[in-house]
């Protein structure tokens, strides 16, 4: 069986990462060999001409990307955002998203405040899901204004039990995530370890992020004048190592949504190994993390990610 390949984004990553296709094609291994695609083989992928199933394995394994990622176009994760009627409001949404991004944080504000402002009596069956955007967006401004505007709206959402309907997921997950940037970590580990006992299938969905999560908040307790700093790396590296784990599970025919926060556990793992003095793993994990935010045409992780690794190494 063949397979045609999305070339464009192919491209799109090899050029985001400075490969030539010769670098790019030395670094796709075919499974359970030893020996890597030919320069030639990565050119016709490129460029649509179609491909066997060890190379696609090969690609992927280069890219670490699950390898249905590279058979369709992927969406940004800022386009993820509800199935609004109105053409002109899903345009305003996604322009905002992007925004925030860009780390424009008031514009993409302004921008998921009017949309909702005007929405307002006509389509309200996802002002929630909204208001979720909205709260995420003001956490992620890194501000206390910004959490606390974040707490505010996601106190009001709350409330809904844990079952098979995503959104009350998706609010205390987020929940979470504010009360450890509020440097509240027993309050998060809490919530997040009530998640991971719930009976749900929507339990394994998550479990990747959870997991992610409690690494960022032995992370936070291991700050500089942190007791047992060294202990409460290494609990953040088993973390997110079961973190990836789980993702390798969880994206096994690409399944789920939210690939590319798979990059973050990388990123976040090779933070963690840096300071335990791995230097070696350290660096393949944030080589893993800068392709897979490329992939997903995340800019601003991506820079992120890039300035923390020459920073260190």
């Amino acid at each position: 069986m063949t397979h045609v390949l999305d070339g464009k984004r192919l491209l799109e990553w090899r050029e985001t990462m400075a490969l030539s296709l010769r670098a790019a094609a030395q670094l796709a291994v075919i499974p359970g060999t030893n020996q890597h695609i030919s320069f030639t083989t990565w050119s016709n992928a490129e460029n649509g001409r179609r491909v066997d199933r060890e190379t696609v394995l090969a690609i992927a394994h280069a890219m670490q990307v699950n390898p249905s990622m590279l058979e369709v176009a992927r969406r940004a994760p800022w386009q993820d955002i509800p199935p609004i009627e109105d053409e002109s409001a899903r345009q305003k949404l996604g322009q905002a998203m992007q925004s925030d991004m860009q780390g424009r944080h008031d514009l993409a504000i302004g921008g998921i405040t009017r949309v909702i402002a005007e929405l307002q009596g006509e389509d309200t069956r996802y002002r929630e899901d909204l208001e979720l955007l909205l709260a995420i967006v003001h956490d992620q401004s890194g501000t206390p204004e910004g959490h606390a505007a974040a707490q505010d709206i996601l106190t009001k959402l709350r409330g809904r039990p844990l079952g098979t309907e995503r959104l009350p997921w998706r609010i205390e997950y987020h929940w979470a995530i504010n009360q450890l940037r509020r440097k509240q970590p027993e309050g998060a580990q809490q919530t997040i370890e009530t998640m991971l006992a719930t009976d749900s299938p929507l339990r394994a969905e998550y479990e990747p992020s959870l997991l992610h999560q409690l690494g960022n908040i032995e992370v936070a307790r291991s700050r500089p004048r942190a007791q047992r700093k060294e202990q409460h790396l290494r609990a953040a590296r088993s973390l997110f190592q079961r973190a990836l784990q789980a993702w390798d599970r969880t994206c096994e025919g690409d399944q789920f949504p939210g690939g590319h926060r798979r990059g973050f556990s990388h990123r976040r793992l090779a933070s963690v190994l840096h300071e335990l003095g791995e230097l070696d793993e350290a660096r393949r994990h944030w080589f893993h993390a800068a392709t897979t935010l490329a992939w997903f045409r995340l800019t601003r992780y991506l820079n992120e990610t890039v300035a923390e690794y020459e920073a260190h190494v």
